[in-house]
């Protein structure tokens, strides 16, 4: 049995009615993801910041970041914040939409899952500080919307609340997507493990 006690010691259990089901996210052969389902949920967690196999997670595909992954990788689970957890079905792959930055992680979804719940990833990944202060101004949750600061980071926004815009995924996608495709003047950074 595959463990997920720290996860949810710090996060709990999903929010009510935020869940899908593994199969519309084409990822129900993932037995890691299938075993978090069962033990822990699916859906959204502490008001949105983290979701796994959550309404935000389900889109149609991933805006034009699948060029950069091998095929039949699927999005699993996200931040708030628009950084990306997908997979094939054990494989990790970690998408910085922001930076552009794509990372083929040697973590197994399991260890990367019970990771999140380490202060130094919830502080850099998770940036959990900088959503209990847009919480507590905002007073909402979100759960199938990513904060995006206005203008987005590569177009020479910042960090500050107050410039934070819900974007729904199946729009932040293709947004950044856009904008980190080999056809631009910034593509996306992969990081590979060594073959």
């Amino acid at each position: 049995m595959i463990d997920f006690e720290p996860f949810a010691q710090v996060f709990g259990t999903p929010l009510s009615g935020t869940g899908v089901d593994l199969a519309s996210l084409k990822l129900s052969h993932s037995v890691e993801l299938l075993e978090f389902v069962t033990t822990i949920g699916s859906g959204c967690f502490s008001n949105g910041l983290v979701s796994i196999a959550s309404q935000r997670e389900q889109v149609s595909d991933l805006g034009g970041w699948e060029h950069w992954l091998p095929p039949s990788t699927y999005l699993f689970g996200s931040t708030c914040f628009g950084f990306l957890f997908c997979t094939s079905g054990n494989d990790l792959w970690l998408i910085d939409t922001h930076y552009g930055e794509i990372i083929e992680s040697d973590f197994s979804i399991t260890d990367f899952i019970n990771d999140l719940a380490q202060t130094d990833v919830q502080g850099d990944i998770l940036k959990r500080s900088f959503f209990r202060s847009w919480f507590t101004l905002s007073g909402r949750s979100v759960l199938d919307v990513v904060l995006s600061p206005t203008p987005a980071i590569p177009l020479g926004g910042s960090w500050d609340i107050s410039t934070l815009s819900p974007m729904p995924m199946s729009l932040y996608l293709p947004f950044t997507g856009q904008m980190f495709s080999p056809e631009s003047g910034m593509p996306a950074t992969v990081h590979r493990l060594q073959q």
